[in-house]
Parts: structure tokens; C-alpha cells; sequence
């Protein structure tokens, strides 16, 4: 299976939006610590993060420095970094929209997002 750009940038951003969930869930249950449904949500967005994770580095390489090392090798500086733009995102334009903008909030139709 050859995995696109477009795959890897859907994956990096399901599992940004997975841990932006989980830090507001342990923000809750710092004043809620007793909230059984949040600490339910929060056991199972965690373990949805790990998963979302391990998928990406077993697709793509690893996500971070800490991310598990292979035997054999070490492939750190093989794939693009989660960091890594491609050139259409450094130039405004969204790989995953297709929309371009100016970077003050612009699209390219002069409407407001």
C-alpha cells in the first residue's frame, strides 16, 4: 500500500484533534476529579491516542524523538518530520481543503473562514 501525503496529513490531524480532547478532558477532571463519566472519556481518548500513534509510525515513522527505535536501524531522519509543511501548506494553500489564503484569515474567493 503506497500512503500519500494526503493520508499522513487526515492521520497527523485526527490525532492532534484526539490529544486536544484528551488535554481538555485531564483539564476537567482537575477540578472534577471524582467524575466518573469524564475519567471513562478520558481512559478512552488516551488509549485512542496511542492507537492513532502507533498506526502513524507504523505508516509513516516515527512521530516524535521518543517515538520506539527499530533494531536494525535508526530512522529518525528518513521521513518527513510531523513538522515538515509541504510547499502548498508553506505557500497558504491547505493539502487537505484545497483552499488557499492569505494567512490573515483570507480565502482565495475574498471571503472570510
Amino acid at each position: 500500500m503506497i500512503n500519500t501525503e494526503k493520508e499522513r496529513e487526515e492521520l497527523l490531524l485526527k490525532i492532534m484533534e484526539v490529544d486536544f480532547v484528551l488535554l481538555d478532558l485531564r483539564l476537567y477532571l482537575n477540578t472534577h476529579p471524582c467524575c466518573t463519566e469524564g475519567l471513562r472519556h478520558c481512559r478512552h481518548f488516551s488509549n485512542e491516542s496511542m492507537r492513532l500513534k502507533k498506526e502513524y509510525e507504523a505508516q509513516f515513522g516515527p512521530l516524535s524523538q521518543t517515538s520506539e527505535v527499530s533494531a536494525d536501524y535508526f530512522d529518525w531522519l528518513d521521513t518527513p518530520w510531523p513538522w515538515i509543511r509541504s510547499k502548498e501548506q508553506q505557500c497558504g494553500q491547505s493539502s487537505l481543503t484545497g483552499e488557499s489564503s492569505d494567512g490573515l484569515g483570507q480565502t482565495e474567493q475574498g471571503g472570510k473562514r
